[in-house]
């Protein structure tokens, strides 16, 4: 899915459920719960292997992103921020809440101005990589956003947390 615009959904802005679909310069916002779910939010398996690259994803209720599959990567998207990566526009709890195993957030996501934090990886997640991100900060690394908290690690093991510039409120 490319060039979709998603916004003001009572619900989520898009599910994706299945594997290997991409969705690349999309814009998800004030969503009423997730911009994105890859999976379910009941924790079943099943959302394997999809791509999020590109996007906006900003002001919806709960997170911007919640994965609970395995294989999938977060890339080059803007998280919590407006389409600039400049100015706040937070999600209302995390950027990215993974709730799954071996997926990646990297390739230069901003995940800045979530009410919660920028990343959690909870729920017995394993082997997830978050790495090469502007956590808390805008896209040049240099202005502040915040989050409330920039990476949590919560009931999960074996994770990779590497070469992100992050920052607090």
């Amino acid at each position: 899915i490319t060039g979709l615009k998603v916004v003001n959904f009572s619900q989520d802005g898009v599910v994706v459920y299945g594997n290997g679909n991409t969705l690349n310069n999309d814009v998800m916002s004030n969503n009423g719960r997730y911009g994105v779910l890859i999976g379910n939010d009941a924790g079943l398996s099943g959302s394997d292997n999809n791509t999020l690259s590109n996007s906006v994803i900003s002001g919806n209720v709960n997170s911007g992103v919640l994965i609970t599959g395995s294989g999938n990567e977060v890339k080059g998207c803007y998280v919590g921020t407006d389409p600039t990566g400049t100015s706040a526009q937070g999600n209302g709890q995390w950027g990215v809440n993974i709730a799954g195993s071996n997926n990646t957030v990297d390739g230069g996501n901003v995940l800045s101005g979530n009410e919660i934090g920028g990343v959690a990886i909870s729920e017995s997640g394993a082997g997830n990589t978050v790495s090469g991100n502007f956590i808390g900060v805008d896209v040049t690394g240099t202005v502040p956003l915040g989050n409330s908290t920039g990476v949590d690690l919560e009931s999960s093991g074996a994770n990779l947390v590497t070469g992100n510039v992050i920052s607090s409120r």
